[in-house]
């Protein structure tokens, strides 16, 4: 908590700590009289709360198993011409949180680049083709944010 406000974040070890924002600063400032106030942050709570419960009962049941790719992106595959390609993650390219960029091994043994990316040029990739470019193999838009909050 930050004074009267409210905040909730994630966090992953990877080879750092990667800690983002689940939700925005909600103000705990609010008119007691006012029902709908109270109940959001009620429901808030509540959620939290559940959800909490729920990720400590996923950890006590979790089997793990010993893998060199536990501190990679959890994305190991792309379609590609109507079939799923299998990739295992070797490195992380730059060691710049900012850029998610990271090599990758085909199971053919081809070497490959992957990038994460909110958004990304197309056109511009393929106008510096000529150039030096990796040719592109998949794009795949990453909807999970949209089906969990509905954005």
């Amino acid at each position: 908590m930050v004074g009267a406000w409210f905040c909730i974040l994630g966090g992953v070890f990877l080879s750092r700590v990667v800690v983002q924002p689940l939700t925005d600063l909600i103000p705990l400032t609010i008119n007691l009289q006012d029902f709908d106030e109270v109940r959001r942050i009620a429901r808030l709570f509540y959620s939290l709360s559940r959800a909490l419960q729920q990720l400590s009962l996923f950890y006590q049941n979790l089997k793990l198993t010993p893998s060199d790719q536990r501190f990679f992106p959890y994305i190991r595959q792309f379609p590609f011409k109507g079939e799923d390609i299998n990739f295992t993650y070797i490195n992380e390219i730059f060691d710049d949180h900012t850029r998610t960029i990271w090599k990758a091994k085909k199971e053919n043994g081809q070497i490959i680049v992957v990038k994460f990316t909110p958004k990304y040029n197309i056109e511009a990739h393929n106008i510096c083709s000529s150039i030096f470019v990796p040719q592109i193999c998949s794009i795949v838009a990453m909807i999970m944010k949209q089906k969990l909050f509905g954005i």
